[in-house]
């Protein structure tokens, strides 16, 4: 094999490790995550295919952003965008686009949050996935926003999509923007059945960090009632795992 023909080859390796890294984060594995990562960042660096090194900086900056590590997360992001955007290689842009809104709202900015998000969403179409993983970080964006009426209309449009695709993780992620939704309505009883069931669909440790996120956001907004919720969904899901 010539060395460009092992370059593509090995490119693709690097990249399928990306994908890795983000499994690894959703099954809450920070450090297989690194560790898948920074291979792919080897192989890349090794090989010199501008698109794979730039697929592996911008899962570098999701796996920075989850770990809270902000200025490594933003110079990957940052860098992955430079390379990726005078090409037109727009793949990988939304990934990064993604990695920057999420930044953004862990920080507390909802208004730069959705300053990222919302252009990705509205050229990619809720159906590119990027997008769909982006759009429940946009709802969230706009609840604190006060733009709730924004916020119910596009998830609307992602629950739609999630009924088409059937995703568990995702449907997980819909109950928990509904119980946002409905926190911000003022309506407890139907924010806490929502929040209930976004734990319940993350039961049994398949979904680790949207439990967490469920766990750190749609259950925080009902106070006193979020032991109750929380016990509810857990005793669900244990009997939802003994059927």
């Amino acid at each position: 094999m010539d060395r460009r023909a092992q370059a593509g080859s090995e490119s693709w390796r690097a990249i399928v490790l990306t994908t890795l890294a983000e499994i690894e984060l959703r099954r809450g594995s920070m450090a297989n995550a690194a560790a898948a990562v920074e291979t792919a960042r080897e192989i890349a660096g090794y090989w010199g295919v501008v698109h794979a090194e730039a697929a592996v900086l911008a899962a570098a900056a999701l796996v920075d952003a989850v770990a809270g590590r902000v200025e490594e997360a933003r110079q990957a992001a940052a860098r992955a965008a430079g390379l990726m955007r005078p090409a037109g290689y727009d793949v990988i842009v939304r990934s990064v686009e993604r990695a920057l809104g999420f930044i953004e709202l862990s920080l507390g900015e909802p208004a730069a949050a959705h300053a990222v998000l919302e252009p990705l969403l509205a050229r990619s179409g809720i159906g590119h996935p990027s997008a769909a993983a982006a759009a429940p970080d946009d709802v969230e964006a706009l609840v604190k926003l006060g733009r709730v009426d924004e916020a119910e209309t596009l998830l609307a449009e992602l629950a739609a999509h999630v009924e088409r695709t059937g995703r568990r993780r995702r449907r997980a992620a819909v109950a928990r923007c509904r119980a946002l939704i409905a926190a911000a309505r003022g309506d407890g009883a139907a924010g806490i059945t929502d929040a209930e069931y976004a734990l319940a669909l993350c039961g049994g440790g398949v979904e680790p960090l949207e439990r967490a996120r469920t766990l750190l956001r749609g259950t925080r907004p009902f106070r006193g009632d979020r032991r109750a919720a929380v016990g509810r969904a857990g005793a669900r899901g244990a009997r939802a795992r003994r059927r």
